[in-house]
């Protein structure tokens, strides 16, 4: 425990210091603000810095599988690929992501006939694919015949469409025609609605993750970083004379460690430093006051055995 003359010349060696950086208040202000704005910025990181775990991870995630948040990106999507020869030449090629038509077929259709009741029919014959001539060799295909064809693949059935009238679209099938329907994957420009949602899922993620490592770390971390930039924080505060003020109002007590028989009294004297203070009002106050009380005038009185502590303080 410091004794009254150790205390004041600490005291005196706080005020030079203080005195000192009040003369380059400007400089040390400075500097001051800069590093607490530091401190302050280190907080921020730390407790942002789960997010910024989670948010790293989920967005790596996400732009792996060609779905970045906050962006419309190209993704692949799975569509038929429909090709059409017909024995007059006419070649198309159209896709389409009806999912009730998404697999693989072989098709030869023959050209619209009228039969003797006024109605359209064609005969459509389907085929097995086989493992030694897929729908890959889709340009050997095209090349065959009616006959090639039946000699290569294995017929799944045969059916007749019938209709009454024809459509523009109809005319494709005025002559013979083979028909390839096959799965592909095509690039295509991602929608609002799609964005929106992968954009959300990422947010939700991002939070949920976050929160769930911050608490681990709450868990197991003993000491927190930003708990210690708090502690280092109050070293750089603002310079006031205020402070300087307050440093040089120094008590001094004429007794320390004081023992007294029950019934005892003694009278403590506070002293303020400088003697030229304006206000040299003081309280005192005892922390268990069934050990002793005090006056306001600083009469101490031992009431029981035991131990307590006297405080005085300036009123200003």
């Amino acid at each position: 425990m410091l004794d009254n003359d150790e205390l004041i010349k600490r005291l005196n060696d706080d005020i030079e210091l203080l005195e000192n950086k009040i003369e380059h208040k400007r400089f040390y202000n400075i500097r001051n603000a800069v590093i607490r704005t530091l401190i302050k910025s280190g907080i921020a990181i730390d407790y942002a810095f789960p997010f910024i775990i989670a948010a790293t991870i989920f967005g790596s995630m996400s732009t792996a599988r060609g779905n970045a948040p906050f962006i419309k990106d190209e993704i692949a999507t799975d569509v038929n690929e429909l090709t059409m020869v017909t024995s007059n030449g006419i070649y198309i090629e159209q896709l389409s992501d009806d999912l009730d038509y998404n697999k693989q077929s072989l098709e030869y259709s023959t050209s619209w006939v009228l039969d003797e009741k006024g109605l359209y029919k064609r005969l459509v014959t389907s085929y097995n694919l086989n493992v030694d001539l897929d729908l890959d060799d889709e340009n050997e295909i095209i090349k065959m015949t009616k006959e090639d064809i039946d000699n290569n693949f294995e017929i799944a059935d045969i059916r007749t469409v019938t209709q009454e009238k024809l459509s523009p679209a109809d005319a494709i099938y005025n002559s013979d025609a083979i028909i390839i329907t096959d799965n592909k994957t095509v690039p295509r420009l991602e929608t609002n609605s799609e964005n929106v949602a992968n954009t959300s899922w990422y947010i939700f993620m991002v939070l949920a993750s976050g929160n769930l490592i911050r608490n681990l770390e709450n868990t197991f971390a003993k000491q927190r970083v930003r708990d210690r930039l708090r502690e280092c924080e109050l070293s750089f505060r603002k310079i006031d004379k205020k402070e300087l003020e307050t440093m040089k109002k120094v008590l001094l007590l004429n007794k320390e460690n004081l023992s007294l028989e029950v019934g005892d009294t003694s009278n403590l004297v506070a002293t303020i430093n400088p003697t030229d203070a304006t206000n040299k009002n003081v309280t005192w106050t005892s922390s268990d006051e069934s050990v002793a009380t005090i006056s306001d005038s600083g009469i101490i009185t031992a009431i029981s055995k035991g131990t307590t502590n006297i405080t005085v303080t300036t009123v200003d």
